[in-house]
């Protein structure tokens, strides 16, 4: 997943909804199977484009966004949200 974070980080933050919601949903799935250091040395940029996804004009997308923003809290904890959670509008 590392490896490949410069292709999907960028298509969270994509234009057209579809790609944002593939994208999100196969993230979603790699997360689960992913260890946790890999997901730390990702995590800065990872969570910055979702957490811009959370505020995307499409409901779908903000939707998944918020579930992909839980599922990476569960796994990372709280530390490395603190940053991002302070740019989401309640």
């Amino acid at each position: 997943m590392e490896e490949l974070a410069g292709e999907f980080i960028p298509m969270i933050t994509h234009t057209a909804p579809g790609v944002k919601t593939g994208c999100i949903k196969w993230v979603e799935r790699s997360v689960l199977v992913t260890y946790i250091d890999v997901l730390q040395r990702i995590s800065d940029d990872l969570l910055a484009a979702v957490a811009k996804a959370t505020n995307d004009k499409d409901g779908g997308v903000r939707d998944l966004a918020l579930h992909l923003s839980g599922i990476l809290k569960g796994r990372l904890g709280e530390g490395p949200f603190s940053k991002h959670i302070k740019g989401l509008n309640p």
